[in-house]
């Protein structure tokens, strides 16, 4: 792939994501939340509206300053039509009424957009970037190339439609990420131990470190073992407490969704989410290892 098309679907990776993020907002339904999703919806329109201007060569600056939400509307629909502009002005007037003025959306505004915004998302994709939404895999987010080899599998088996093997296969993902791979930063192994023994007295601390089982019992298996899984443990305590709240929500979730007879598209595609959502997340902050350097996007924020 050329670098200049990578990048444009980069772009259009982090659209989706953003709208994905939202929507999880939305789904939440709290004032904060609904606040927080108005303006995913609102980024990621006018994200996509940039990236159709760089495809077709239209200037978004006039006099060295970047043109606001309505002027580059009206510069694209010179060259081009857009869809859904009622839908689309409205969700950025109420983006406007809650970083200006304070406004919460109500839930029926924010149902609306939830919609309104995808729709329009799904049909510039295919028409201006011959790209369905559902194959813009969020797991080429990921740097650490071992996991996002796993994701991408996970997806490949998520198109095929047998959604019971794609939700086990998330299972066994987040299970290796959670439960110490070699992906895993020393610190976490380290704060994980401190975790697990919280509260415990020092001898018991001190007995379960390598040093001790491997000097005092070297052949016995058993004793490696407990010590092993002690570590684990606590390596799964400290990793669980960088989950948000609605993270640990879907991490039950995802667990719950296991013992269903049937998977539904809705629930292997949250789980696929989810588990991308976790691994992005635990890059960010540094839990993970990745094998290359996150590509940045710049972009100026316009009104």
């Amino acid at each position: 792939m050329k670098e200049k098309e990578k990048l444009t679907k980069n772009r259009l990776i982090l659209i989706k994501a953003l709208y994905e993020h939202g929507k999880k907002h939305a789904n939440n339904g709290t004032c904060l939340d609904r606040m927080i999703a108005t303006h995913n919806f609102d980024n990621a329109i006018e994200f996509l509206l940039k990236s159709i201007a760089v495809k077709f060569e239209i200037s978004i600056k006039k006099r060295n300053k970047y043109l606001n939400f309505y002027d580059l509307w009206k510069v694209i629909t010179e060259k081009t039509s857009l869809p859904y502009a009622e839908d689309i002005f409205a969700l950025h007037d109420l983006r406007n009424q809650v970083q200006h003025h304070s406004t919460i959306p109500s839930s029926e505004s924010i149902s609306r957009f939830v919609s309104c915004t995808k729709e329009f998302l799904v049909k510039i994709l295919k028409e201006f970037f011959e790209i369905e939404y559902d194959k813009l895999y969020l797991s080429l987010l990921i740097e650490n190339e071992g996991l996002q080899e796993k994701v991408m599998k996970i997806e490949r088996v998520f198109e095929s439609g047998d959604y019971k093997k794609c939700v086990n296969l998330c299972l066994g993902v987040l299970t290796d990420v959670t439960w110490g791979t070699k992906s895993i930063e020393g610190i976490a192994f380290s704060a994980g131990r401190l975790t697990s023994f919280f509260g415990a007295e020092k001898e018991l601390k001190n007995i379960t470190t390598k040093e001790y089982i491997k000097k005092t019992y070297p052949n016995n298996k058993l004793a490696k073992e407990v010590g092993k899984a002690l570590s684990q443990l606590g390596q799964s305590s400290t990793c669980m407490q960088f989950l948000t709240l609605p993270q640990k929500t879907l991490f039950l979730k995802l667990f719950d969704t296991i013992i269903k007879q049937k998977i539904s598209k809705k629930d292997a595609q949250d789980s696929i989410n989810f588990v991308v959502d976790v691994i992005l997340n635990w890059e960010e902050i540094g839990l993970i290892k990745t094998n290359k350097n996150p590509q940045v996007i710049q972009d100026a924020n316009t009104n």
